[in-house]
């Protein structure tokens, strides 16, 4: 049985929005698939999973890409 999780902070690379992104491992490949846009991307193996989730919590590069704004109320 193959265990998806949502992964905290991950942010999607598609569409920019946040905590939408689930990942699971199957056969070897690491996958994660946004939940928004239906976005899906395989992750490189050769990393650590600790590297993987680094990479999907940073913010994609491109500036045309909408960013999740976080208000902390003050």
């Amino acid at each position: 049985m193959i265990k998806k999780r949502f992964i905290a902070g991950a942010i999607c690379k598609s569409c920019g929005k946040m905590d939408t992104i689930k990942s699971w491992e199957d056969e070897g490949l690491h996958y994660a698939h946004c939940v928004a846009c239906e976005d899906l991307q395989t992750l490189d193996t050769n990393k650590s999973t600790r590297t993987v989730l680094k990479d999907l919590t940073k913010p994609p590069k491109d500036p045309s890409v909408p960013q999740a704004i976080i208000w902390n109320g003050e």
